[in-house]
């Protein structure tokens, strides 16, 4: 305890080297009840310097504000059984719920832009306090009042917008805040469309986001869909590979919105990815959403004519779907593959095989060795539809 009520005055350097030593000391080595807000408002403080300082507080705020960290550091002190989670910014008993709610108080008064620190005899009787009501605290919890220091300015650089952005993506944990955040990046897609890189960076925030916080996923969704209709090629893209983490186990109508917007976008999106993930959703539905169903054979049938000149993510996903079609739309399905409740469709059988067939040809000569493979591989699956269905028609799990 000497060593670190000693090295606290060296909080208000100017040295940035410094201050980041000490925090490092004061995670290492003092009790938690010792880590509190005026460990962050030297970091503060030291955003205003320059770029080169910037970037290297900032890189240190992503570690400190991470799920992992904040995991580790509570079990290191003994604070969080290993199988807790760390998505609460504040966990304490509930006889500290009202003591809580006062420090909460406290800290939120401080301005984000406020670099003046408290005295020794203030944060001495914030220890005391801390003593006298044991409180488990995230340090991520501890950045969360000065959310708005970490919103990107017009003069910042690439670099500096998108750690900005993994700080207020990683502080979206709580519902006080992520309404909030929410609209920040609403704000920078609007406002940022020159920097493609800090808007694909922006659009996986969002993604992220709705991964964490279920009840916002639909808000989340919905925005990621109006994108579809931008002029800019990347924020379409980015935006379909994003929906693609988030469309599996929603409802069918939503579904058949997306699938819908998605296929009229074939035509017009060059972004290798995205079109990969554009033949990927409708691989995914054909068997179990009547839009889907109905669009895959036209979907294969653009593939084709251009699969020779396709990247080889597109390739790929192209002998996905046709395998996909072949099992559900030309076999007979004793077993059932999850698409009993569609109507039949009108579809040439014959003609389906033939496309089906073709495109397993153009893969057994394509220049890519995966490409080969992968066609030799489900050609051979598809003769047994009853294992094919148990293999590509197995329901995924929405990813975290």
């Amino acid at each position: 305890m000497l060593l670190i009520r000693s090295v606290k005055p060296l909080l208000q350097s100017r040295n940035s080297g410094v201050v980041l030593a000490v925090i490092q000391l004061y995670l290492s080595v003092a009790p938690h009840f010792e880590i509190t807000a005026s460990l962050v408002r030297p970091l503060i403080r030291l955003l205003h310097s320059h770029y080169e300082i910037q970037i290297i507080i900032l890189k240190n705020i992503v570690t400190l504000t991470s799920a992992e960290f904040n995991q580790k550091w509570l079990e290191d002190n003994g604070l969080l059984p290993n199988n807790k989670s760390t998505e609460s910014p504040l966990l304490l008993s509930t006889d500290n719920q009202q003591q809580q709610q006062t420090t909460n108080g406290d800290i939120g008064k401080h301005d984000s832009n406020d670099d003046d620190s408290e005295s020794d005899n203030g944060d001495e009787d914030e220890s005391n306090n801390n003593d006298q009501t044991p409180m488990i605290r995230t340090i991520k919890s501890l950045f969360e009042p000065y959310l708005k220091s970490f919103f990107v300015k017009a003069n910042d650089s690439t670099q500096i917008k998108i750690l900005k952005l993994e700080i207020l993506t990683n502080l979206s944990n709580t519902g006080n805040y992520i309404s909030l955040i929410l609209r920040e990046f609403q704000a920078y897609i609007m406002n940022y469309q020159d920097d493609l890189e800090f808007m694909s960076a922006t659009i996986e925030s969002i993604g992220q986001c709705a991964s964490r916080i279920k009840e916002i996923a639909p808000v989340c969704l919905n925005g990621l869909v109006s994108l579809l209709s931008n002029r800019n090629e990347t924020i379409v893209a980015q935006s379909i590979v994003v929906i693609r983490t988030q469309i599996i186990n929603k409802d069918q109508s939503i579904i058949s919105m997306i699938v819908k917007q998605i296929v009229r976008l074939m035509g017009k999106i060059s972004t290798p990815q995205a079109r990969a993930t554009i033949i990927w959703i409708v691989a995914e539905f054909c068997h179990r959403n009547r839009h889907a169903r109905r669009l895959a054979p036209n979907v294969l049938l653009q593939i084709a004519k251009s699969f020779c000149h396709e990247h080889d993510l597109v390739k790929l996903q192209a002998l996905n779907l046709a395998a996909k079609l072949s099992i559900t739309m030309i076999d007979d399905n004793p077993d059932g593959d999850g698409g009993d409740n569609l109507e039949t469709l009108n579809i040439d059988r014959e003609r389906l095989r033939s496309l089906i067939s073709y495109i397993f040809n153009l893969a057994k000569y394509d220049l890519n060795y995966d490409v080969r493979d992968r066609g030799r591989f489900l050609k051979h699956l598809i003769n047994d539809p009853k294992l094919a269905r148990r293999i590509l028609l197995m329901p995924k799990q929405q990813p975290n």
